[in-house]
Parts: structure tokens; sequence; C-alpha cells
């Protein structure tokens, strides 16, 4: 489990028997890769993307839809459940 990535150990966690709560990982998966897709620029051109507000405001958006689907995730997964130690460490 060490040894893969956070974004291995969420696609793991998806195929477990009886998980009910894959696709909240399939959604944050997704998301993810269009942020990487999106941000797969040169430093020149990110930087003149987050000087503009508006672009500013759409990654940032697009940022807390991932960070609130993990959370609801981590909710429904609940800390007493094994599941939810792997996603955190």
């Amino acid at each position: 489990m060490v040894r893969q990535s956070p974004t291995e150990r969420l696609e793991w966690i998806a195929v477990r028997p009886n998980f009910s709560h894959s696709a909240i990982i399939f959604q944050i998966l997704e998301r993810y890769e269009q942020f990487l897709t999106e941000t797969d620029r040169s430093e020149r051109e990110l930087i003149g993307l987050f000087m503009e507000r508006e672009s500013t405001k759409e990654f940032t958006g697009r940022a807390h839809k991932v960070g609130d689907a993990v959370a609801d995730l981590l909710q429904k997964m609940g800390a007493e459940n094994e599941l939810y130690r792997y996603s955190i460490v």
C-alpha cells in the first residue's frame, strides 16, 4: 500500500468487493485527471492564466470540487472503516 500513489490507492479501494462509494472515487479521479490536463502547460502559460481573475476563479472552483468530493468520500466511509485509514495514510 505504501508503494502506491494516492490515485492508485483510490483505484484499489474503488474495486474492493462490497465498497459502496466507488462512484465518488471515480468522480475524484476524473476531476483530478481534468486538472492535470488543464495544467499541463509551461510555467509561463500557467502564471499568465493565474494572473487572469476569471481563470483563477475557474481553477479554484474546480479544485474545491475535488476537495469536496474527497471530504464527502471520507465522511461516508467513516473513521471506523479500515479503508478510511488506507485513504489518509
